[in-house]
């Protein structure tokens, strides 16, 4: 349990690799042993965590799909632009679109073109990292994900609130990688909600 204590997160794979000595029978039986005494924490099929730590489940998020970051609904609500909590966890990722039951809840990946993997932060926290959306590629992608759905009364509906410090002349270079106009004819009702 020693190797492991400087990382939040650590992955079968990897536990293999600390103990290149060991048969993968005894660490099968090693990590059954630890999780049963309480030491480790499963946070999902062959991924694991030091019960004495506590970690984000941001950092979760990223860390359990390396080509995601946080956006959509998640990302919207941290930055206080949708006020709805959402239940899960959501990312963009460049796989496939899936979901996964975790002991943090739910993360949900939704899966966007290679040449929209963009415009994201790491946040570094802890010993720890993840990475997430921009508040404005946040919104693009939101977008991008639901737009055919986007139309005056869903933007209504959103109960959409942007700070002044919203970027919309980057939101608008983003919007133009979409070739969407009913979304660029949507932009002046967005930025009506501006607070």
């Amino acid at each position: 349990v020693q190797k492991i204590q400087n990382q939040p997160i650590v992955h079968y794979i990897d536990i293999l690799k600390m103990y290149p000595n060991k048969s993968e029978g005894t660490i099968k039986q090693n990590l059954k042993y630890w999780v049963k005494k309480g030491w480790i924490r499963r946070i999902f099929k062959g991924t694991y965590q030091l019960s004495s730590t506590n970690i984000d489940e941001f950092v979760v998020a990223s860390n359990l799909e390396t080509n995601s970051y946080i956006s959509l609904e998640t990302a919207l609500n941290c930055y206080g632009i949708i006020p709805d909590v959402p239940f899960s966890v959501t990312s963009v990722t460049t796989g496939k679109t899936h979901t996964i039951n975790t002991l943090y809840g739910k993360l949900i990946y939704r899966k966007i073109k290679k040449d929209f993997y963009w415009g994201f932060k790491i946040i570094t926290k802890d010993n720890s990292m993840y990475r997430i959306a921009e508040p404005e590629k946040a919104l693009f992608d939101f977008f991008y994900l639901n737009k055919s759905d986007v139309t005056e009364n869903f933007i209504r509906e959103a109960r959409f609130n942007f700070s002044k410090n919203f970027s919309w002349v980057k939101f608008k270079q983003y919007v133009r990688y979409l070739n969407n106009r009913k979304i660029e004819l949507l932009i002046p009702l967005l930025k009506t909600y501006v607070y």
